[in-house]
């Protein structure tokens, strides 16, 4: 972040004016921006290319050093590695949203997800995900449409995009398209609906619990 789109706050009124700093001045500069941000906002990533960053690494060596020298403990204002149950945690919220849980999506969760577990699907497997679409087998993906036949639920394209996301896009993955799956599983073309036949009020079917 840098000053000129720091909020207006945590501007020091003298600026940029200077060129150079005294510790001292550095360290009540420090001082006032966590007063009036909190200590969050000593975090280097906020403060990194401002003036004060760089004459905190001329005069103290280091971001941390000079933060240390307010008497804030780096450690407790810097952004925190995900710990193990962290990771699952926020793993479960992304699938239970519906949105793919790709590592290219989530860098610093795949970071600390391949750190913790090993691999990101071994970080999937330990969150109890790994059964979502992304790894279906056929045989999955054929399980459960025969189980939505079995239940008397819609099998058009459209239905199963309302009712069963994950359904839908497995088995585009394995198969390419609603079509082929559906033909795989019950040997039959899928049925058509007309758009100008459907009711204007659709209730959503009850969804399946994979």
């Amino acid at each position: 972040m840098s000053w000129r789109v720091m909020p207006r706050a945590l501007r020091c009124p003298e600026m940029g004016l200077r060129k150079d700093r005294s510790p001292e001045e550095i360290v009540r500069e420090l001082k006032r921006r966590a007063r009036h941000g909190g200590p969050t906002a000593l975090r280097s990533g906020s403060n990194r290319g401002d003036w004060l960053y760089a004459a905190a690494v001329k005069h103290f060596g280091s971001w941390k050093k000079a933060v240390e020298d307010t008497g804030h403990r780096y450690a407790d204002i810097a952004i925190r590695p995900y710990t193990a149950q962290e990771v699952k945690q926020r793993i479960r919220a992304i699938a239970a949203a519906g949105e793919r849980t790709l590592a290219s999506r989530e860098k610093r969760l795949s970071a600390a997800a391949s750190r913790l577990f090993g691999s990101w699907k071994a970080a999937l497997e330990a969150a109890g995900c790994a059964d979502r679409y992304l790894i279906w087998p056929k045989t999955r993906v054929i399980e459960t449409i025969h189980r939505r036949e079995s239940l008397g639920l819609d099998l058009n394209t459209m239905a199963v995009l309302r009712d069963d996301r994950f359904l839908y896009r497995a088995a585009r993955l394995r198969f390419g398209n609603w079509a082929i799956a559906f033909k795989a599983a019950l040997g039959r073309k899928p049925v058509r609906v007309n758009p100008a036949s459907r009711p204007k009020k659709v209730h959503s079917a009850k969804k399946i619990r994979h």
